[in-house]
């Protein structure tokens, strides 16, 4: 499958530049697992790039903390819904893995990934593929 991981803007004036860890580390898995991987990174990246990358992608995946990185989030997996509404939105890192239920009751949400995501995004990417169900995962 071709998946896009995408990293929002953490804080509007912060000059971080680290690593993107929470998409790069399950986006590594999925590239390991057979998966053809595209990242896409807020700080790094034009956002008129962002729904060139989703239109050619099978599943949207989002990593995201609480506070203001959830609130380009949320906008991003709107935005992304909206333009393409078929294709499975998965949640990941530290707000998905604290509010799951919360996430999942949402219509820009599908599927969230709890916790380390390098073995599980990798499971679940293969679920959605093969159609099987999520319990063992």
């Amino acid at each position: 499958m071709k998946v896009l991981m995408i990293y929002p803007l953490p804080s509007p004036t912060s000059p971080q530049k680290n690593c993107a860890l929470s998409i790069i580390y399950p986006g590594r898995a999925a590239e390991d697992a057979g998966h053809n991987v595209e990242f896409w990174d807020a700080r790094l990246d034009d956002e008129s790039d962002l729904l060139k990358l989703a239109q050619d992608t099978d599943v949207i995946a989002i990593s995201s903390l609480s506070g203001f990185q959830l609130g380009e989030s949320i906008r991003i997996a709107r935005m992304c819904r909206r333009h393409f509404p078929s294709k499975p939105i998965i949640w990941g890192g530290v707000h998905s893995t604290f509010m799951p239920l919360q996430l999942l009751q949402e219509d820009y949400c599908d599927f969230v990934c709890i916790g380390e995501g390098e073995i599980r995004f990798p499971q679940l990417l293969e679920a959605i593929e093969l159609g099987r169900g999520f319990k063992d995962i």
